[in-house]
């Protein structure tokens, strides 16, 4: 499955600095998925590690039941904020994240 997103101010070039503020820092990703309608048909969920960033996409190597998978999204940086501490749980998989520097969600409508 495959999503396009179309950035309408998309940055030329990013700041170095800026960037390190996000590399190695703790990611929760919550994905709601919407048909053409507008109704809910998926949620998903999933944590880890912002290993890259480019103008195409930020880069996380996800952790606990997904360990192992490299997910992407787009370098949308108003789609991620600061978490407050304490602990998460995920409502999709039950995990618990103590602490992570960010959270980030999306609502994604699939193509008809």
């Amino acid at each position: 499955m495959s999503y396009e997103y179309i950035d309408e101010n998309p940055p030329s070039e990013f700041d170095q600095e800026f960037i390190n503020n996000y590399i190695d820092k703790y990611i929760i990703i919550g994905v709601t998925y919407f048909d053409p309608d507008g109704n809910e048909i998926e949620k998903t969920q999933m944590h880890g590690i912002i290993r890259a960033i480019t103008s195409q996409a930020i880069e996380v190597e996800l952790q606990g039941k997904r360990k192992g998978e490299l997910w992407k999204i787009p370098p949308a940086f108003n789609f991620i904020t600061p978490a407050e501490p304490g602990v998460y749980t995920l409502q999709t998989t039950g995990e618990t994240i103590e602490d992570p520097d960010f959270i980030s969600t999306w609502n994604v409508t699939k193509q008809s």
